[in-house]
């Protein structure tokens, strides 16, 4: 159970600052101040199967039912006991026949502290192993919606930490998606404002002619709510010696079908490789076409770049939205790729305005995410020689993109077409046809991506270009350094025997070429740390597409089987992984991984008109 709308205040959470659970353990059990009651009891899995999984005959429902994945929602995350049982019971009962993919979407107005889940493990000790799971795929949690994917179970968690009837409105972008429905939380008498009207007008809006829902209280009033937004409702024998619950079901909505589909992708950079797996893993056919004649050969050929995350402080959608991405994106690859190691990544304080927002990223007390780190510690933990102390962020690292692209176009249902330039594309009777190399294919594609950096501004003029750069050099002043370190360009860790520096951007109607880009990039990082190249340079550039927004583009162009992804600008490790999932997902009419209020904002026809 849990806290949901307890206490009055701003719904607009800051992302990296959201209000925390208050459980006291003086009794053994997770006790809730606030409420003078306990989150959970000691038989709180047979409470649980008697309350919300019996009733929505979970088990026979992911056996006998062919959709790709099902959607439990539940109002009240408290400490995520309904999680746990939840998820080891698909463990228990998984079928290859039946549902592929479990998706757990839970709203809580207060975020669950770590610490506190892994007391769980110590009360109920049979849900170790799951726990221990989601622990492994939670690195922190933050306001708005966190995705948290569990590969090896083939499930996800969905945490939207907000008020409850605000988070209901922010994904009400996934009408009719939810089959299951788990009521939770304190006392309906004690916290009215989780089991209002207006609650369960949204909660109607998210379910369709097949949802069900279980709920442990036999209220009048949340009884009367629910029928009042087309739930019919049956009262059943309570858990215990509680005399009764409610169950019942939602007949109204529509119910979406899964089917995979036949994708066309321009481009082979980051976006497009990790969207082409995405499709691919969900049984798509999908057709790469890169008119390089190697794959990755444009912005993502970068032979190694670090994780760059802008933690904003602010409430709006791109605060959010950069929170989100991030750390979805550490998730991918530490799940995904076994080349990424998560080092960490410092913030050095070496200019006035980046001492100011470090000092406001402290001041946020999240101990768990960040940590002053003193100017001789940098120093000594990487034996480099530099005047700022700074700001080390527990979670990120360094990786390569191009062998990232190409890990992720591995896969038996993506073909990769090099060579082919993609130049138009018409729509027909609902399928989309592509002129590659002036000719149009015979085939017929349900949907086309196009994944081309810079070169969308024939389609959005709004977005510009700007080259990037980086250097490659032997130092014996860099070789031992373990992090990315990060101040107005960045320093990574060795690779292959290569230091890396970076970076620089050309900005206005600047033109450098390569040797003054390289001189640009050597001063500019002499000038926090001191060294000497004792071997000869490389260097790398590329150009990156930028907004005026500082926002990406994701969605649809003029038609709804043509989309683009795009303006990703220095941020295309943090930005591609979350962009992808909601690409994939709006193409196959899956849950979507991003609020309402996000989708609105990466839209590409915010530039048109």
């Amino acid at each position: 159970m849990s806290q949901v709308n307890s206490i009055k205040s701003n719904s607009n959470q800051k992302p990296i600052k959201p209000l925390f659970n208050k459980v006291d353990w003086d009794e053994g059990f997770p006790f809730s101040n606030e409420f003078n009651d306990i989150f959970c009891q000691k038989d709180v899995i047979e409470e649980t199967n008697h309350v919300f999984l019996g009733p929505n005959n979970l088990v026979k429902r992911w056996k006998a039912n062919k959709k790709y994945e099902f959607n439990i929602g539940e109002l009240g995350f408290g400490i995520g006991l309904n999680f746990f049982i939840t998820l080891q019971t698909w463990i228990d009962n998984k079928d290859s026949n039946g549902v592929k993919k479990l998706n757990f979407i839970s709203f809580d107005k207060f975020a669950p502290k770590l610490d506190d889940i892994k007391k769980v493990k110590e009360v109920y000790p049979q849900l170790s192993e799951v726990i221990d799971l989601f622990l492994e795929n939670t690195p922190a949690i933050f306001g708005g919606v966190n995705k948290f994917e569990i590969k090896a179970l083939n499930a996800s968690l969905i945490l939207v930490i907000d008020d409850v009837q605000t988070g209901l409105k922010k994904l009400s972008n996934n009408p009719n998606q939810i089959d299951a429905w788990y009521f939770d939380g304190f006392d309906p008498r004690k916290n009215e404002d989780m089991w209002n009207d207006n609650v369960f007008k949204m909660v109607a809006i998210l379910s369709n002619k097949d949802t069900t829902f279980g709920t442990y209280t036999a209220s009048g009033f949340v009884k009367r709510n629910l029928i009042k937004n087309g739930f019919t409702i049956k009262k059943s024998k309570g858990f215990a010696n509680k005399r009764h619950m409610l169950c019942g079901e939602y007949s109204k909505g529509n119910k979406k079908k899964f089917r995979s589909k036949k994708i066309a992708i321009i481009g082979s950079g980051l976006s497009a490789s990790i969207l082409a797996n995405k499709l691919a893993s969900k049984n798509c056919v999908v057709d790469v076409f890169e008119k390089e004649n190697a794959l990755a050969a444009g912005t993502s050929s970068n032979p190694f770049a670090s994780m760059y995350p802008k933690f904003a402080l602010g409430d709006d959608a791109r605060s959010f939205f950069v929170i989100q991405s991030y750390f979805y994106a550490f998730n991918y690859y530490k799940r995904n790729f076994d080349a990424f190691d998560n080092t960490g990544i410092l913030f050095l304080s070496n200019s006035e305005h980046r001492k100011e927002w470090l000092q406001r990223l402290l001041r946020i007390g999240r101990d768990d995410v960040f940590e002053r780190i003193s100017k001789d510690d940098i120093n000594s933990n990487n034996k480099i020689e530099q005047s700022n102390d700074g700001v080390f962020c527990k979670f990120g690292g360094a990786l390569s993109p191009k062998e990232l692209s190409q890990q992720a176009l591995n896969h038996e249902n993506i073909n990769v077409h090099l060579n082919s330039n993609f130049k138009e594309h018409k729509a027909k009777s609902k399928k989309v046809f592509i002129k590659i190399n002036d000719v149009y294919l015979d085939d017929a594609y349900d949907d086309l991506i196009i994944c081309t950096g810079s070169s969308l501004d024939k389609y959005l003029p709004q977005i510009n270009s700007m080259r990037g750069g980086i250097v490659g050099l032997k130092s014996k002043n860099l070789a031992n350094i373990n992090y990315p370190i990060n101040h107005s360009g960045y320093f990574l860790p060795i690779k292959d025997g290569i230091s890396w520096i970076g970076s620089s951007y050309e900005k206005g109607n600047t033109r450098l070429n390569d040797d003054e880009l390289e001189d640009l990039i050597i001063n500019k990082s002499k000038s926090i740390i001191s060294f000497i190249a004792d071997e000869k340079r490389q260097i790398w550039s590329g150009i990156r597409s930028t907004t005026p927004d500082r926002l990406p583009i994701a969605g649809n162009l003029d038609n709804p089987n043509v989309y683009i992804i795009g303006g990703l600008a220095s941020r295309g490790l943090s930005f591609a992984p979350l962009l992808a999932d909601y690409i994939s997902s709006k193409i196959l009419d899956l849950f979507l991984p991003i609020s309402g209020d996000i989708e609105k904002a990466i839209q590409p026809k915010r530039f048109k008109g």
